[in-house]
């Protein structure tokens, strides 16, 4: 899994790729889609850690 720096550098590059006519809406918001839902799944990780009061180890938030 990639870095959260990563993913949103790669957000920023479908927006600017959307922006210039070089990618397609439909395929822009398939991957903007699946990016939400990766957040979605790391916020899910992080509440559930928090409820059991412990420091969640999740790799996608660390630097790379």
């Amino acid at each position: 899994m990639k870095s959260i720096e990563q993913i949103h550098e790669e957000a920023q590059n479908i927006f600017d790729k959307l922006v210039k006519g070089k990618i397609d809406v439909k395929t822009a918001e398939a991957i903007h889609n699946n990016i939400g839902k990766q957040l979605g799944m790391i916020k899910v990780q992080m509440e559930y850690a928090t409820l059991r009061k412990e420091k969640p180890d999740i790799k996608f938030l660390n630097k790379v």
